[in-house]
């Protein structure tokens, strides 16, 4: 049985929260994603902001898919063996880092779509908090 240090137990229960979280938004993404715009549009509106454009392929949605798969199980490992799983977590702190800036791309500098700000203020504060979990646990393995 590993004994973990406080800090490796609150990354651990950390991802587990992503992993959770991760898993049920892909398959939001899979099998609601027309009901998805459909809020985000909404939700939209009440900003003043136009729809975006009706869900109608899945080449993208295969695209999300795969990242999602690849950050769940990023996170499951991680919380599985923080120590030996650690090095994963830079991945996903790119992955949400990336969304998050094109997110905000995309709004300032193409349509102003209410989803592209719900993907900064979704990925960006999971970023912020991997980042600090990620360096306050190697800070910890470097005392």
């Amino acid at each position: 049985m590993n004994e973990w240090t406080k800090r490796e137990n609150v990354l651990r229960y950390v991802m587990l929260l992503y992993a959770i979280a991760f898993i049920v938004t892909d398959l939001i993404f899979l099998f609601a994603s027309p009901q998805l715009y459909d809020i985000m549009n909404y939700l939209g509106s009440l900003l003043g902001l136009p729809p975006s454009p009706p869900f109608q392929e899945r080449f993208y949605l295969d695209l999300t898919n795969s990242m999602m798969v690849m950050i769940s199980f990023i996170s499951i490992a991680i919380y599985l063996n923080p120590r030996k799983n650690l090095c994963l977590l830079p991945v996903l702190i790119i992955s949400k880092y990336t969304s998050s800036i094109f997110g905000v791309l995309f709004f300032i500098f193409t349509e102003k779509y209410f989803s592209y700000i719900v993907i900064f203020l979704t990925d960006f504060p999971l970023a912020v908090i991997a980042t600090y979990l990620y360096l306050w646990v190697k800070k910890e393995r470097e005392e």
